[in-house]
């Protein structure tokens, strides 16, 4: 059960545990370890610490008779039939004194039961090499259970009122890997369960990827004023250096997300991906800019764009993707193309 008037949340950033009111909830606060900005959610989702520790006593306590166990039996193996008095050790009993056989009697009782394994005091390693034993024993019984929290920590995190998705149905799922300027998606970024940090290393990755695309594209475009009013671009297609982009891209996601979550984002946002870097040259682009001047359609002149692509499919197929638009503004994603077109196009490009 959650305290009082409290929720409870990490910080996407650092995973520090946060605490806040009900009345913040849905508001932006910033965490106090990293700084970051994040969004109170409506309900808990990381456990109240109280709660937490009561659940986590019953592991300690499972995981302090293992590690009890493992401590003797390597005690055991270091000495393998030790002496009773040295493993044990029975309060002293005075024989000169008759009033103290009770207690004679019950020493040799604990030190028997001891030594059968019922009951009797804990064990006294008597040597330096015992004890030290005994502590890394300890150390490691420690560190298991600080493995078990982070475990349990980031399970309430993450997987608190979630269905599990098989990975059968992952290839189901599609995402834009992109925003228009190359950042990473939110959509995606949430998906792989990516930190702050991670999320900025993707976009300057795709960044990156993006100049080198264009920088590949200018060295094989040619550019023909066919006419007064128009100009054609032409890419060719340069499979050899975009199959070599893809790799150093590929390469550098799957240095940021590790194996398995890269695996993930080929199949969720693959596809998208290679049509937001042009099919990484293995397709033929073909652009034609034209300034049409029509008062039946607009009293001042404007921009008729029409984009066309040849993809190939296999050995033997390729499909012709052709787009036409009519704008009195150049958009921004053939801004990159600028350099190549003549001044009466240029100008209608955002200043």
């Amino acid at each position: 059960m959650e305290s009082a008037g409290e929720i409870f949340f990490r910080c996407t950033a650092c995973r520090r545990r946060l605490a806040a009111e009900p009345r913040a909830v849905g508001h932006l606060v910033s965490c106090p370890n990293c700084q970051s900005s994040l969004r109170v959610p409506e309900t808990s989702t990381a456990m109240d610490p109280l709660v937490l520790r009561r659940r986590l006593a019953l592991a300690f306590v499972a995981l302090g008779f293992l590690g009890c166990g493992v401590a003797g039996w390597a005690l055991a193996q270091r000495a393998p039939n030790p002496p009773m008095s040295r493993l044990f050790r029975a309060p002293a009993v005075s024989v000169a004194n008759p009033t103290s056989a009770p207690a004679a009697a019950q020493a040799k009782s604990a030190v028997l039961a001891g030594a059968s394994g019922v009951a009797g005091p804990t064990p006294t390693p008597s040597t330096a090499e015992d004890r030290r034993a005994l502590q890394r024993l300890q150390q490691e019984n420690r560190a298991i259970g600080q493995k078990y929290e982070d475990l349990a920590n980031w399970v309430l995190s993450n997987l608190r009122g979630r269905f599990l998705l098989k990975q059968q149905h992952v290839g189901k799922l599609r995402f834009a890997p992109v925003n228009e300027d190359f950042s990473v998606s939110a959509d995606l970024a949430d998906f792989l369960a990516a930190s702050a940090n991670e999320s900025a290393q993707m976009t300057d990755v795709f960044q990156y990827s993006r100049d080198a695309l264009i920088a590949l594209q200018h060295t094989y475009m040619s550019a023909t004023q066919d006419a007064p009013d128009r100009v054609t671009l032409y890419i060719p297609p340069f499979e050899r250096e975009g199959a070599a982009l893809r790799d150093e891209l590929y390469g550098a996601l799957e240095g940021v997300l590790g194996a398995d979550r890269f695996g993930r984002l080929l199949a969720v946002g693959e596809k998208d991906m290679s049509r937001a870097y042009d099919f990484f040259g293995a397709a033929s682009r073909t652009l034609v800019f034209e300034k049409v001047s029509d008062p039946n359609v607009s009293a001042s002149p404007y921009l008729i764009i029409k984009d066309g692509w040849v993809i190939p499919r296999d050995e033997s197929r390729r499909t012709t993707e052709t787009t036409e638009e009519a704008v009195t503004e150049l958009p921004e994603r053939y801004s990159s193309y600028l350099a190549w077109l003549p001044d009466f196009i240029a100008a209608y490009a955002k200043p």
